[in-house]
């Protein structure tokens, strides 16, 4: 199994790009529809952002759990502290993937009583930033 490594490493670093930008993209617009009360976007940017939440950002998401599991096989690592940190961050990111998901079906569904969404970019950069520091350096 350790011939996949560099495999799972790519797959697992392509698929955190796709996740981390989708979620991102998504706050960006939600803050923005959240500052006009859900005016900010209209129907065709509605929908594409709901669709490239359902065809990127989800599977993006799936596909960081998968290769990360299967790096953790791999590289022998559970359960060192560093990694149940970093599993922490990611079930945030992951949580927060959950809320927006449902805020673009409330949206399209024209139900603009939506509580705000302030915060979500500091939340989603500082655990990204987090993950990173825990990967590199791996503390005990």
């Amino acid at each position: 199994m350790a011939e996949f490594y560099l495999w799972f490493l790519a797959a697992h670093i392509t698929a955190v790009i796709l996740f981390v930008a989708g979620i991102v993209l998504t706050a960006f617009f939600l803050s923005a529809a959240d500052a006009q009360n859900g005016l900010a976007l209209d129907d065709a940017q509605l929908r594409a952002l709901a669709r490239w939440d359902r065809r990127v950002t989800t599977p993006a998401m799936l596909l960081v759990w998968i290769f990360g599991f299967a790096l953790v096989e791999i590289g022998d690592w559970f359960p060192q502290p560093w990694l149940i940190m970093k599993l922490a961050f990611v079930t945030v990111l992951s949580a927060l993937h959950g809320i927006q998901s449902g805020k673009l079906r409330r949206l399209q569904r024209q139900s603009l009583s939506l509580p705000p969404h302030k915060y979500v970019d500091t939340v989603i950069i500082g655990c990204v930033i987090a993950i990173i520091f825990l990967v590199v350096l791996k503390p005990a």
